[in-house]
């Protein structure tokens, strides 16, 4: 599998599949076209599959205390998040998704109660569009940082240098089929066929197993369980 192929070595090799002329110069009215379908044909394969090397661990990120609200990494897919583990120093506490009234009545984040170690989190939008996590309780110190777990956020393929994260060989194919379908049927056909067995060939090399009923979490359907900690009990401290 070959993955961090440049977009522009990626119009280059749809144009060889699709029988058309490598120079981007010849035909340049079809490469915007290009351009799109090999988009469309990328984020599709990247969102349909739990690709085992785009699970991404976020960089810890300070949790200061007060801070009801963390902004999520850029990289994450926030629809993917599957773990979420406050960190102290080199303790780490996951936490559990979903912050309802049972939790407020405990402790109130809108009237900014504290309380250390955070035990949840739970995802909310901004009156701005912007999808922000909410750790409960509020932070009472500055001892802890922050750490996600989910599947690398879909970027589109924008410049020549930019690179894709999937096989190449998947993409190409996929797209190649989709620029011969008005063209050429049964060269279409074949491309599609070749596309199938490839993704058939990737699955079947995975180094991480994809089959319903595995112990391996699979990207966005994981819960978080939280345990004591190393077998020691956690000492909650509240602060007003």
């Amino acid at each position: 599998m070959a993955l961090f192929t440049t977009f522009g070595e990626l119009q280059t090799r749809l144009r060889a599949e699709a029988g058309q002329s490598t120079n981007p110069a010849v035909g340049s009215g079809a490469n915007d076209r290009h351009k799109t379908i090999l988009n469309r044909v990328y984020e599709t394969l990247f969102d349909a599959h739990d690709w085992p090397h785009l699970r991404h661990l976020t960089t810890r990120t300070a949790l200061p205390a007060g801070s009801r609200y963390a902004n999520i990494p850029s990289s994450l897919d926030y629809n993917t998040i599957e773990k979420v583990v406050a960190w102290q120093d080199s303790i780490p506490y996951p936490l559990d998704p979903g912050i309802g009234p049972e939790e407020y009545a405990t402790f109130d984040s809108v009237a900014d109660e504290r309380s250390d170690p955070p035990f949840r989190y739970d995802l909310r939008s901004t009156s701005i569009g912007a999808i922000q996590i909410e750790i409960w309780p509020v932070p009472a110190s500055n001892d802890y940082s922050l750490e996600l777990t989910g599947k690398r956020k879909w970027q589109r393929l924008v410049n020549s240098i930019d690179v894709c994260l999937i096989d190449d060989t998947l993409v190409v194919l996929f797209a190649a089929e989709a620029v011969l379908r008005r063209i050429s049927p049964d060269d279409a056909d074949s491309k599609l066929a070749a596309a199938r067995q490839r993704l058939i060939d990737i699955k079947a090399a995975g180094v991480l197993p994809q089959t319903e009923g595995s112990t391996t979490p699979r990207l966005g359907a994981g819960t978080p369980v939280v345990n004591m900690d190393r077998g020691r009990a956690t000492v909650r401290v509240s602060r007003g």
